[in-house]
């Protein structure tokens, strides 16, 4: 009887403790949204309309509300010239089941660039306006609700990489070349220390190397394997996020890291999707993706300058939203057929 006693005792006390664990926590998230005590209030914020009728999102097309879209972009800042976005991520994230998802947008993808309905590199989006232009040119090429983005340029992308601790990756042989010529570049414009590898295999890069392989595109199948290497660098900064993510890694991304990225995400939000990928950690899966998909874009020319063309952009469409959203029979939206066709007749 008394080890009966002892040990429903022993159980009561662990659920107890479990208990009163996870008050600690919901307490330490709150005090993190409503006390403001990383000053979340002074992160700088853009300050452009981010309504669903200025970002072009389609009141004809319906969405799973539960999944965030937000725009991940990398840009080139140039010293005699206007910035392009030089990576184009779309992280999408299911707050129910802390799913996640990366999906790459080529760069030379093209597309119809409003509001003066020009067909360019879906890059040059980010150089005419900002990243307002390229939500609305994401949301009307692709019928997706991205009203959030978060822009960081390539210096800043070395600290993001350091802040997690490096990240671990097989380099090809081959790519060994490469990755430093990349990071040679790097370091003539940025300064610092130069940290070239010496040989392949697997091994933890630093934010600088890591940089200069997610830069990577004079070798393989070119943009097609550089927007893998990105995704790559990208997953392992997330895995290394859940495996490691708690109120002390919040205060530190909070406090080192958000400052130097560029939102239109109100701070308390931010907090609580934080909350939200901390409650999802033992159910978060990672997956990656990129448009246009497998067999479904192809080289072209066009006034005598390369373009990606999606062969349809309409399936590629339908197929995002199967992968996002889960929706098998996707019907593309009326003016996503519209851009399609021009795309297919002029491209």
């Amino acid at each position: 009887m008394k080890r009966k006693k002892k040990k429903k005792s022993f159980i009561g006390k662990l659920i107890k403790a479990i208990f009163i664990l996870c008050i600690i926590v919901v307490a330490g998230f709150a005090v993190l949204i409503f006390a403001d005590p990383l000053g979340l209030n002074e992160i700088k914020e853009s300050p452009f309309d981010n309504s669903a009728e200025n970002l072009l999102i389609s009141p004809d097309v319906s969405f799973n509300e539960k999944v965030l879209n937000v725009a991940l972009i990398g840009i080139d800042r140039k010293k005699d010239g206007p910035s392009r976005s030089d990576v184009i991520i779309i992280l999408s994230y299911d707050s129910e089941t802390g799913r996640t998802m990366l999906t790459s947008v080529m760069r030379d993808l093209a597309v119809n660039i409003p509001p003066n309905n020009r067909y360019d590199k879906i890059n040059a989006a980010y150089a005419f306006g900002g990243e307002e232009r390229l939500l609305q040119t994401l949301n009307q090429n692709l019928d997706m609700n991205i009203q959030y983005y978060a822009t960081v340029d390539f210096a800043i992308m070395e600290q993001l990489v350091d802040a997690v601790g490096g990240v671990e990756i097989d380099i090809k042989p081959e790519e060994v070349k490469h990755v430093n010529d990349c990071i040679t570049e790097q370091c003539q414009i940025l300064g610092g220390s130069w940290d070239l590898l010496t040989e392949g295999g697997i091994q933890t890069l630093n934010g600088r190397q890591a940089l200069g392989y997610s830069r990577v595109r004079a070798i393989g199948h070119g943009d097609w394997e550089r927007t893998m290497r990105q995704r790559r660098v990208l997953s392992q900064v997330l895995n290394k996020l859940k495996a490691d993510f708690d109120l002390k890694t919040a205060y530190k991304l909070y406090r080192e890291v958000l400052p130097m990225v560029q939102t239109n995400m109100e701070s308390r939000k931010i907090v609580w999707y934080m909350y939200s990928f901390y409650k999802n950690k033992d159910t978060f899966i990672l997956e990656d993706f990129r448009v246009p998909f497998d067999n479904h874009g192809e080289n072209s020319m066009h006034k005598g300058v390369y373009y990606l063309k999606p062969t349809q952009l309409t399936d590629n469409v339908v197929i995002l939203h199967q992968m996002i959203y889960g929706i098998d029979q996707y019907e593309p939206s009326d003016r996503v057929k519209e851009i399609s066709k021009y795309i297919q007749r002029h491209f």
